[in-house]
């Protein structure tokens, strides 16, 4: 925005003296140098109704944080030039259907945090321009069926934190433009299979903290270019297999605190382009081998504080981009042995990690990003494997430089393998190279190589 101009007295433009415009009584008249649009300000001046004398060219007005508790027919009638609209933080609880008639460039609407119960089902008739609605944080009840019913130009609807406990099915069909969508924080415990219909274009859900404790197969399949799905906070305690079928686009999906107990091998199917997955704070008791074989960008995966005792082998095959794996307060160290996170691009393991795993005695990590590795090593360890990672050999690295010469056949410089899709199966040798990437007069050596003065000061 470019510099403001006062218009309660004369200014300079065009080389003379501009004409003074009147202001609201109490408000602020302000031009914008570069739009030359008139904005007025009256947030917070205790109007007990909107004024009736605001400036007919006026572009954005601010009434925010004031008095009034009705909005009559009307209320704006000599404002067509209208673009933005702020009426937040007030004590609003009743709009007139023909409140905002005559605004039929109105783009942007803010009835936030106020105190709306319902709405006329065709209050928003009268705007039908508008980009985005904001209505979160008021105490709505209800959506009448048609009461955003020719909002096609809408891209942002905002209903969340109010006390909805259902939606009309087909509340939503005319919204064809609708990019993201607000449903959070309110008493949701249904998504009916219709809701959706219509928001081809929706890029980002977000149904955080509401009641919902099933979701069904195909209730998101009308929505195929969604990236970003938000159920955290719920009680979902199933998925449907082939719940997110068609979500071929999808990039984030968070179910973090719910209550699911177990995950199918198709609930994440057609899932090609995740990168995050959050499922931290559930029950989940197990992860089955085809859970995640979809998912071969995923970036992220949080699976702390469930229920999870086992993992089995090749549990994350094909997470090839995986860069962050969570999976602390589980029950998984009183069980795994064997654990192979090789071919990922983790770039560091946590402090404590290792403590969680006293019966580890197999671990593969070669080929991802990890710089260094805690300090304590499971005793139980019978093979290590480290090859191609980017060790920083600092002072960082001489813990693992002393397990490595206090136990030289846990990370041997070789190690025989049986390679897959072979017959007869021989054993093959590979090297378990722990190559330095950094500091520059060690790198390119093996760690077990360089000497012992170059830790002299750690």
């Amino acid at each position: 925005m470019g510099l403001l101009r006062g218009l309660s007295g004369g200014t300079l433009e065009s080389g003379g003296p501009a004409e003074p415009v009147p202001c609201s009584k109490g408000c602020t008249c302000l031009h914008d140098d570069d739009s030359g649009e008139l904005n007025v300000y009256c947030s917070m001046c205790n109007l007990t109704q909107v004024p009736s004398d605001v400036p007919p060219s006026t572009r954005s007005l601010w009434l925010d944080g004031n008095l009034f508790t009705t909005l009559p027919a009307d209320s704006f009638k000599d404002l067509s030039e209208l673009d933005f609209l702020n009426l937040q933080n007030g004590r609003l609880s009743t709009v007139d259907t023909q409140a905002f008639r005559g605004l039929r460039l109105l783009a942007h609407l803010h009835l936030e945090r106020n105190e709306l119960r319902s709405l006329p089902p065709s209050v928003f008739q009268n705007v039908p321009n508008l980009a985005s609605l904001s209505l979160h944080k008021n105490q709505l009840l209800r959506i009448e069926d048609r009461l955003f019913a020719g909002l096609s130009s809408l891209w942002l609807l905002n209903l969340g934190w109010n006390q909805l406990v259902v939606l009309p099915e087909m509340g939503f069909q005319d919204l064809h433009g609708l990019r993201e969508l607000v449903l959070a924080g309110n008493r949701l415990v249904y998504i009916q299979p219709q809701l959706f219909q219509g928001l081809a274009e929706l890029k980002e859900l977000d149904l955080t903290a509401n009641s919902l404790k099933v979701i069904k197969a195909n209730v998101f399949l009308t929505l195929p270019k969604l990236q970003k799905l938000y159920l955290a906070q719920n009680q979902i305690v199933t998925i449907a297999p082939r719940a997110f079928v068609g979500m071929k686009f999808l990039r984030w999906l968070d179910l973090t605190n719910n209550r699911l107990t177990a995950l199918h091998d198709e609930t994440f199917l057609g899932l090609s382009s995740l990168h995050v997955l959050r499922l931290s704070n559930n029950s989940i008791g197990g992860l089955r081998l085809r859970t995640f074989r979809d998912l071969q960008y995923l970036e992220e995966l949080r699976l702390s504080h469930n229920k999870i005792r086992v993992l089995g082998e090749r549990i994350f095959e094909g997470l090839g981009h995986l860069e962050m794996l969570e999976l602390d307060h589980n029950s998984v160290h009183e069980h795994v042995s064997w654990l192979d996170i090789s071919d990922n691009r983790i770039e560091a393991l946590q402090n404590g990690t290792f403590g969680l795993l006293p019966r580890l005695r197999y671990l593969n990590l070669n080929n991802n990003a990890l710089s260094s590795l805690p300090a304590e090593f499971p005793d139980s360890l019978d093979q290590l494997l480290l090859l191609g990672n980017h060790w920083r050999c600092d002072c960082t690295a001489k813990p693992l430089r002393n397990f490595i010469f206090a136990k030289p056949q846990v990370v041997p410089r070789q190690v025989g393998v049986l390679p897959e899709g072979e017959e007869p199966r021989t054993l093959v040798n590979i090297y378990n190279n722990i190559t330095c990437r950094s500091p520059p007069g060690v790198a390119g050596m093996d760690l077990r190589d360089v000497h012992s003065k170059h830790f002299h000061d750690c």
